[in-house]
């Protein structure tokens, strides 16, 4: 006999759920139309539909008492809450929590409302398809076991509605030995309605992480309220070195993350303590800060050896050439009508060379250096972007792009161009991204690539004549570097902040891109194939590093956290 609670959910699905291209114009990812999809949000509010879902579910589970039920935001909240509410009902209280897709700005800045208890968890939603959503919630969970020692954390089964796979094309649970289970998979509807014939593409699996973490280091009070590109690590002589939001600069063993030195800078602005990336100089660790000041410290002791005290702040990071020992940064001053300044001093005294003044005033990009022609380039908020003789600071060229300019630019000296990643307002919702490529001798227009949109906070790279770059519309981009036509692009599904980076590993050239639903992509260069995905629990903002000698791959997020992952072997 059919349960009268499925077949109301079945006939709910039919009737409302399920929304095919005859209906309404769907919108894909990948752009265009797609066919049909399942749209719970239209039921799942229902009184009965909610009272139907929690019976199922205690039919599913009542033999695993005692258990907890948790999901992530939106859609599992009132399942969660259904749960919970019919668990009084039964006698057998359950415990409900649910994770945010990011963590709260404000508040205590949680990153999962409720309590979490001892008791084997079980996560919901109303459907699975390639299970990244699950994936998700399982990575924030196994993080609680580093993050809040001694937490039990038992993942005994994920639980959805509508599952669009078979199980075992899910292997991230398999292999973990989580139980996977649902009411109704894509077969159930199929007979009745023949616009459920999937695309081709609607079966692809997810990628699995072909890394595993070997330590996570965590600094104290993070700026949450800043979603950005923070400070890279740098790795020298395989030791780590990396600053933190609350003014603390560390160095860490980069095998185990052990705190060999650190050393806190005394105040910033407004809590904005530290945008700039470390560089090394023969020995020397060099970082600005945002209180205006940048510093010298010996790489192994961590003792100041020198600070220059120029700015008023720098929310740009330095640029080093190593045969002139000079180090390449904008300054930014808070006296009315004294904008700001590009300087050069010198790397082992940081006594300061050469100036140039004004730059627009709000200098966030870092300068870029070529060795082969001695130039430095520096564009601005205002647009402009100036190659400086590297040795004077006399002007060599200057072309205003019309363009807002927040990164380094990308320096091809093979190809003797220049790539500048910026963004220009169309109207006051529309913000079209805008790459230009110039000439690196002359600054003239070579071309301008539009495709994209709302800018880069990355710097790109070349790899053979592909250029890369990363956008705030959630794709990476791949165009060739002569013509700018487009090569392939790979959505990531949140807005990227961080810059690519190229490292070989096992081998192969590998490209990395983090983006801000805490995911790192390792992608084939030349084609745009995504090869492992990499799950952590807050924003991944900046560049990851890799060490060469511990094979290593660095990954800091803007929660001032830093992770050491080793690649599995193989493919």
């Amino acid at each position: 006999m059919e349960n009268s609670n499925l077949e109301l959910l079945r006939k709910k699905i039919i009737q409302r759920v399920l929304v095919t291209h005859k209906d309404f114009f769907i919108y894909s990812s990948q752009g265009g139309g797609d066919a049909w999809m399942f749209d719970f949000r239209k039921i799942i509010m229902q009184p009965e539909i909610l009272n139907a879902y929690a019976e199922l579910f205690f039919e599913r589970f009542k033999d695993n008492y005692p258990f907890q039920v948790g999901g992530i935001e939106v859609a599992s909240i009132p399942l969660i809450s259904a749960i919970v509410m019919k668990s009084v009902e039964r006698g057998i209280p359950v415990n409900g929590f649910f994770i945010r897709k990011s963590r709260k700005k404000s508040g205590l800045l949680n990153m999962v409302e409720g309590t979490i208890n001892n008791n084997p968890i079980i996560l919901v939603d109303d459907l699975m398809n390639s299970g990244g959503s699950f994936v998700r919630q399982v990575e924030v969970l196994e993080q609680l076991k580093i993050s809040t020692p001694p937490k039990k954390i038992n993942i005994l089964a994920i639980f959805s509605i509508l599952q669009f796979k078979r199980n075992e094309q899910y292997s991230y649970f398999t292999n973990r030995k989580i139980v996977i289970e649902k009411l109704f998979s894509l077969d159930d509807f199929k007979a009745s309605i023949p616009e459920l014939t999937p695309p081709n593409n609607i079966f692809k699996i997810r990628v699995e992480n072909k890394f595993e973490t070997i330590w996570c280091w965590r600094g104290n009070n993070p700026s949450f309220e800043y979603v950005n590109s923070k400070p890279n690590p740098l790795i020298y002589k395989s030791k780590l070195y990396f600053s933190t939001d609350d003014g603390q600069f560390v160095c860490l063993e980069a095998v185990s993350g052990k705190l060999i030195w650190d050393y806190h800078t005394p105040f910033g602005r407004k809590r904005r303590i530290q945008f700039s990336n470390p560089i090394i100089y023969n020995n020397l660790i060099i970082f600005a800060n945002y209180d205006g000041n940048i510093y010298a410290f010996n790489a192994e002791t961590g003792k100041r050896d020198w600070v220059n005290f120029e700015g008023d702040w720098i929310g740009s990071s330095p640029a080093i050439a190593t045969k002139l020992k000079l180090i390449f940064i904008p300054l930014e001053f808070g006296v009315f009508n004294k904008y700001g300044s590009l300087v050069a001093i010198s790397a082992e005294t940081g006594e300061k060379k050469w100036e140039f003044r004004p730059l627009e005033k709000s200098t966030l990009s870092t300068p870029s250096y070529s060795s082969i022609l001695s130039l430095v380039f520096c564009g601005s908020l205002d647009g402009i972007i100036r190659a400086f003789d590297a040795k004077t600071g006399k002007i060599v060229w200057e072309n205003n792009l019309n363009c807002k300019i927040v990164n380094a630019p990308g320096v091809d000296e093979e190809n003797g161009l220049l790539i500048i990643n910026g963004s220009q307002k169309n109207s006051a919702t529309d913000e079209k991204g805008n790459l230009t490529v110039l000439d690196i001798n002359t600054g003239k227009i070579k071309y301008v690539y539009e495709e994209f949109y709302y800018g880069s906070f990355g710097t790109p790279i070349i790899y053979k004549n592909n250029l890369i770059f990363t956008s705030l519309d959630k794709h990476i981009y791949s165009i060739d570097i002569k013509t700018g036509e487009k090569l392939w692009t790979v959505d990531s599904g949140a807005r990227i902040f961080s810059a690519p980076a190229i490292y070989k590993i096992d081998g192969k050239n590998r490209l990395y891109v983090g983006s801000n639903n805490s995911v790192l992509q390792e992608i084939d260069p030349e084609t745009g194939t995504v090869t492992s995905m990499s799950y952590v629990t807050e924003r991944i903002t900046n560049k990851v590093v890799f060490d060469e000698e511990s094979k290593i791959l660095f990954l800091s997020t803007y929660a001032n956290e830093v992770y050491a992952l080793k690649r599995n072997p193989g493919d």
